[in-house]
């Protein structure tokens, strides 16, 4: 619970705040219902606001991780962060907020840690006083010695604390909560992390979740509702102690799934995108590292390729896996009747401004503005209609009704492209062009000047790019031509609104001239 005891870390994020021109925040922690948490987190918040009037004490929903927590702060407009902790320890562990600027909170510069001062458990004075022998007395039922503990404006303060611990705490005993369960799987490059997610950990009731999740604030309400979760994803020893930090009231365990160098090799290869092999290694030899820096472990060997193993090899493997459920039976992990694999996911709706509407038409009113309605309904189905066709048929670049009485002008992603064509031109610049006939690319070495086949062979994706001025071309009719260099035979069509002309990529080699 809140004591008098908060007292001088308050006034040292104060000072240091006085000292360095800024302003000090004091988040009080969402967790609730565990054994060094009883309270709910509006009482704290009640009791530090009493306790400390001067005290910025800050309540908000939305900010229940460290991480969220300097989000918030870069809201507010702040460049530079500084934890205030107690001894060494405790400020080392808020390190790695430091390590998120660039990813989660860019605006915040720089995060630094500082000592708070650390509290002399033997004072005898409120300084000495803490939330562990305030809980130790309602535990003892010491009342007096409680309240007590307060000033004297504080008392009818203390006593409603004294009873609201003793309720939670009296709750906690009778339903004899057991702590939740959170499991670090870890692996290195190779090691088929999914075939024991799906083969082993979907037999119980647990749900997979990544790390990033876990620790910028995803995935909180799975730890609200204390599921018992897989922890997956990049992990490290640092992520490990973070978030056995943010959620104490867990028990945590490990899952190792090794393999050995020459497998996480060859698996790597066997990958669409593999890594590098240097980079490859990293990763496996900083598993191997952060295996050995943990304490009971338990390693599930997935070096074999069960597909092609001998009887015995069979036995071995069925063996392991046995030991990994009676490993989650002892964790009291239930078991669920149909096996399937669980994961957390993170659903983001991107916003989409909303486009004003033709009622009439269904099309956008800058497309239809100054036509007609039933003009407007044309201009729809026309565009439908050609929508079916190919890019390169002549026929899908047919002006659509309304195109004749109107002026058209080129869109912003025909003068993009024009731009990387190295045109040179804007939408009221005459077409001009100087030198070669052929399109010059950001790449000119993958392209011959004199060779538009290669061009084409090279890289298709350009092929309706590549502008022709008339001059160049042979006209069949209105919209079609074609264009002859190098006994190649181009087929090319006019653009209805820019009216330039455009190679399809059709072409036929005339080996006869």
């Amino acid at each position: 619970p809140p004591t008098p005891g908060h007292l001088a870390a308050i006034k040292a994020a104060q000072d240091h705040a006085k000292e360095t021109g800024g302003k000090h925040y004091i988040f009080p922690t969402h967790t609730t219902g565990t054994a060094t948490e009883p309270l709910d987190h509006e009482t704290k918040v009640k009791a530090l606001r009493a306790l400390f009037p001067d005290a910025n004490i800050v309540s908000d929903s939305e900010v229940r991780t460290p991480i969220q927590m300097m989000q918030h702060l870069e809201k507010l407009g702040h460049t530079n962060v500084t934890i205030l902790g107690g001894g060494e320890e405790d400020q080392n562990k808020w390190k790695f907020l430091d390590k998120y600027k660039k990813k989660e909170y860019p605006k915040i510069k720089k995060v630094g840690t500082a000592s708070a001062g650390k509290r002399d458990e033997k004072a005898a004075d409120v300084t000495g006083m803490s939330g562990t022998k305030l809980r130790n007395k309602v535990k003892d039922g010491d009342k007096k010695g409680f309240i007590d503990a307060y000033p004297e404006e504080h008392k009818e303060l203390a006593t409603n604390l004294y009873n609201k611990l003793a309720a939670a705490m009296t709750e906690k005993k009778k339903k004899k909560l057991k702590e939740s369960v959170a499991i670090f799987l870890i692996g290195g490059p190779g090691s088929g992390k999914d075939f024991v997610l799906k083969n082993t950990f979907a037999k119980f009731d647990l749900m997979e979740v990544q790390i990033d999740h876990v620790l910028n604030g995803s995935a909180n309400k799975l730890f609200e509702e204390n599921k018992n979760i897989v922890i997956n994803g990049p992990i490290d020893a640092d992520k490990i102690n973070e978030v056995q930090s943010l959620h104490e009231n867990y028990q945590f365990d490990y899952i190792y799934v090794s393999v050995t160098n020459k497998v996480s090799r060859l698996r790597n290869e066997q990958r669409e995108n593999p890594l590098a092999e240097s980079k490859r290694i990293e990763k496996f030899l900083n598993v191997e590292n952060l295996i050995e820096s943990l304490e009971d472990v338990f390693v599930f060997n997935n070096s074999m390729n069960i597909n092609a193993a001998s009887a015995f090899e069979h036995l071995i493997f069925e063996d392991q896996t046995e030991k990994l459920e009676q490993r989650l039976d002892e964790l009291e992990i239930s078991r669920v009747e149909n096996a399937e694999l669980k994961t957390f996911n993170i659903i983001t709706e991107k916003f989409k401004r909303r486009v004003a509407r033709d009622k009439e038409s269904g099309l956008p009113k800058k497309y239809v503005a100054g036509l007609d309605s039933e003009t407007a309904k044309a201009r729809a189905a026309h565009w439908k209609e050609k929508s079916k066709l190919s890019d390169s048929d002549p026929k899908a670049y047919e002006p659509a009704p309304g195109d004749a009485e109107s002026e058209t002008k080129p869109s912003k992603h025909t003068l993009a492209i024009r731009k990387m064509m190295d045109e040179g031109i804007t939408g009221t610049t005459p077409i001009q062009r100087k030198g070669p006939t052929i399109a010059r690319l950001r790449k000119p070495k993958l392209v011959s000047e004199n060779n538009l086949k290669q061009l084409i062979d090279t890289t298709k994706l350009v092929t309706n790019m590549l502008s022709i001025p008339p001059n160049k071309l042979n006209i069949i009719s209105e919209n079609k031509a074609v264009y002859s260099e190098n006994n190649v035979i181009w087929e090319a069509v006019k653009h209805p609104s820019s009216q330039r002309w455009y190679l399809t990529g059709n072409y036929n080699e005339n080996n006869d001239g």
